[in-house]
Order: C-alpha cells, then sequence, then structure tokens
C-alpha cells in the first residue's frame, strides 16, 4: 500500500480526459523511451471506443453488453449457491 503514491495513474484515463501530455508521461514512466508507439496507439483506439455503456445497453436484450452481463450474474447466483453461504443457510 505504501508503494501506491509512486503509481502513475491510466495513460487510457488521460487520453480519455483530453490530458494529452500526462497520458505521454505516464507512459514514458511505465514504458521508458518507447513510450511514442504506444501513445500513438492509444489515441487511436480511443477514438473507435463508443461514447460510453449505459444500463440500458447492459439491462436490454439485443445490445452487445447485455450478454457480458448476464453471464456475470448467472456466475454470481453459481457462487452463491455452491459456496459456503449454500452450505450455512442451508444447516
Amino acid at each position: 500500500m505504501s508503494l501506491i503514491t509512486f503509481l502513475p495513474e491510466s495513460p487510457r484515463f488521460y487520453i480519455y480526459h483530453d490530458r494529452e501530455d500526462d497520458a505521454a508521461s505516464a507512459l514514458k514512466t511505465i514504458y521508458g523511451d518507447e513510450y511514442e508507439d504506444k501513445l500513438d496507439e492509444l489515441k487511436e483506439s480511443s477514438k473507435n471506443e463508443p461514447d460510453g455503456i449505459s444500463y440500458t445497453d447492459m439491462l436490454t436484450p439485443g445490445h452487445d453488453q447485455f450478454h457480458p452481463t448476464v453471464l456475470t450474474v448467472m456466475a454470481q447466483v453459481n457462487q452463491a449457491l455452491t459456496g459456503y453461504g449454500a452450505v450455512s443457510v442451508c444447516k
């Protein structure tokens, strides 16, 4: 926990908030002198990302995020039913 103050912020976060200089600085800390290619790659990938994912996208069938959301919920239900909770509650 004491080393967390030395970790840089996420370069993706900086690019998302239009702070390219800070993103370049974070990438330089992580990759050294070879950060420029990573910065260009990150800027290009951020242009191709959707603006955001809403709860409607996650909870409405037909959207791209519905299937991963259902899988995650079902995995959590499975863990709840087969883990210690099931043993302690059913006892």
